[in-house]
């Protein structure tokens, strides 16, 4: 079966600065989509782009901060 289109799936980033970070690319879209929504978690206030191609299926702006640190303990 596979794409009609030539091309793969692209998960990719773009900072306040305007800076262009590829993240991921796959043959595979549902690889592509954990990619992504993977990203959005690690991308705090960057654009990140799910694409098949030149085509942006999703668009979002990371908005989880500091994921990590939340249930971390702090020291007395």
């Amino acid at each position: 079966m596979g794409n009609k289109i030539p091309a793969n799936w692209i998960v990719d980033s773009i900072t306040p600065e305007g800076v262009e970070e590829w993240i991921a690319e796959s043959g595979n879209v549902c690889v592509a989509r954990a990619a992504y929504e993977e990203a959005l978690k690690h991308r705090y206030g960057r654009v990140v782009r799910f694409r098949h191609g030149q085509q942006i299926l999703c668009q979002a702006v990371g908005n989880v901060k500091e994921w990590w640190v939340k249930d971390k303990p702090s020291r007395s």
